[in-house]
């Protein structure tokens, strides 16, 4: 993304186009400072620290996915979040704005645009009219395999990879894991606890030994029995991508 994004920059603005991160040499961040604070360069494409560059006459910062936690620098020192360093050092400016993209805004970023704080723009429409991908849902209690492997692909699954392989095309598949186990079913009648605030399955993680909500934080003891129907046979999920 960060090469896509400069040559893009590049073909629009010409040589006008600096890129800032903490890889570079000391040399290198000399020669970039000293040619933003001779307005040499016009547009810089940078990390959080890129906000402490000598601009003279700055007039707008771009903080695209805002609500990513990365902003946030915890260590080393100095410790700040980067969003809203931009959103202060605008006002420093007399005329510099500010614009926070993001699909998903943080709760306080978005509080602060529905309460006129910010201004608000929606953009309600796909980029070249694109139409959404179709999405499926597969209850993979109706397609039960002798063999528990085999469970992790379901039938619909399998046939729709072999008509794209069919094709000489390309697939990724990604099942996203947090935890030990991302969900428990009871092997009788399907029953998935749930977060009783969120009415979203619950994680087992088992260095805690506890079922957690990953919306809300609220924490469980494991489940032993049903609560549809009082049985004990309850089944793990555990495969996919573990993350943590």
């Amino acid at each position: 993304m960060t090469s896509q994004i400069i040559r893009r920059l590049q073909k629009h603005f010409g040589g006008h186009i600096g890129v800032y991160h903490s890889k570079f040499s000391q040399n290198e961040r000399v020669e970039l400072w000293n040619k933003i604070r001779n307005q040499e360069l016009k547009v810089v494409l940078g990390a959080r620290s890129s906000l402490f560059l000598p601009f003279d006459n700055l007039g707008l910062i771009i903080c695209d996915e805002e609500h990513d936690t990365s902003y946030k620098q915890m260590d080393p020192a100095p410790r700040y979040h980067a969003r809203d360093t931009a959103v202060f050092m605008a006002g420093l400016s007399p005329d510099c704005k500010v614009l926070l993209g993001s699909a998903t805004p943080s709760l306080e970023s978005y509080y602060n645009a529905v309460t006129n704080k910010y201004g608000l723009v929606k953009l309600m429409q796909r980029y070249g009219d694109t139409a959404l991908p179709a999405i499926e849902i597969i209850d993979t209690r109706r397609y039960k395999s002798k063999n528990p492997d085999e469970e992790i692909i379901s039938q619909p699954l399998k046939e729709a990879i072999q008509n794209v392989l069919e094709k000489q095309r390309q697939i990724i598949l990604f099942q996203n894991r947090r935890g030990y186990t991302p969900y428990q079913r009871c092997n009788v009648c399907g029953w998935i606890p749930e977060c009783k605030y969120c009415d979203v399955s619950l994680t087992y993680h088992k260095f805690y030994n506890k079922l957690v909500c990953h919306y809300c934080g609220t924490t469980y003891p494991p489940m032993q029995t049903c609560a549809r129907c009082g049985s004990h046979d309850f089944v793990q999920k555990k495969f996919g991508i573990r993350t943590n």
